[in-house]
């Protein structure tokens, strides 16, 4: 199966490089070329695009900008002549990040993990036999966890942040398939970003915010009428 993509750079040299490159790799499609943001909407909105090969650095606003606009993004290989980025495009769910000059190898080291990642949502969670434990793929191998271990879930781009007391893991899925996963009885989505226990939610007076530990989540618009629906419930 080929995968549509796209280049979204400010730079002719940049596009020549890459275009070449994807046009050297059997499973790649090159199905369009934009110079700035407003291109690149263009372009997604037409096109179903599978990767986006997206500069840092472009006029007016950003790569890493550009990406927290979007609502469902691609995968996405950033690419940029600055190495000190690289945390940041991680940060954002990108699946691997170019230091320019790019060589032809290290290209294709990026595109090839499309193919491990490049599955469907559902099979990254699942429900073991104990409905107290939920069950991720991370890195390739299956963590279970209980769920009176999960402090929050928190959106990342094209992954979900698993937060814990302790520690934190990345799984790659959208945050409308993990909802689909949950127990509607253990977590609410308090805002776009965040799911958190509803025992959490009870606990809060707040109508803006609500504490976990030292982390303070905030309530979104949107979601404040269920929040309160949940609060007046367990005063009840």
């Amino acid at each position: 199966m080929k995968l549509n993509c796209i280049i979204v750079d400010d730079e002719n040299s940049a596009h020549s490089v890459l275009k070449n490159y994807i046009e050297r790799t059997d499973f790649l499609t090159l199905v369009g070329q934009g110079y700035d943001a407003i291109e690149a909407s263009k372009l997604l909105r037409e096109n179903k695009i599978d990767l986006m090969f997206l500069d840092v650095n472009m006029p007016e606003i950003s790569g890493f900008e550009f990406v927290s606009t979007l609502q469902n993004p691609p995968q996405i290989i950033m690419t940029t002549a600055y190495s000190e980025f690289a945390l940041q495009g991680f940060e954002i769910g990108a699946l691997d990040y170019l230091v320019k000059p790019i060589p032809f190898l290290r290209f294709l080291k990026a595109v090839n993990k499309i193919g491990l990642n490049k599955v469907s949502s559902s099979s990254q969670i699942s429900i073991p036999n104990d409905t107290n434990e939920l069950s991720f793929k991370i890195d390739g191998s299956i963590k279970t966890f209980l769920c009176n271990e999960i402090m929050y879930f928190q959106a990342l781009g094209n992954y979900v942040k698993i937060v814990l007391k302790d520690k934190s893991y990345l799984s790659i899925m959208t945050f409308s398939d993990l909802e689909k996963h949950l127990d509607a009885n253990l977590f609410a989505r308090i805002h776009k970003s965040y799911i958190v226990p509803i025992s959490c939610v009870k606990n809060s007076s707040s109508k803006e915010k609500i504490e976990i530990g030292k982390e303070t989540i905030p309530i979104g618009r949107s979601f404040a009428m269920l929040v309160s629906k949940l609060q007046v419930k367990s005063s009840e």
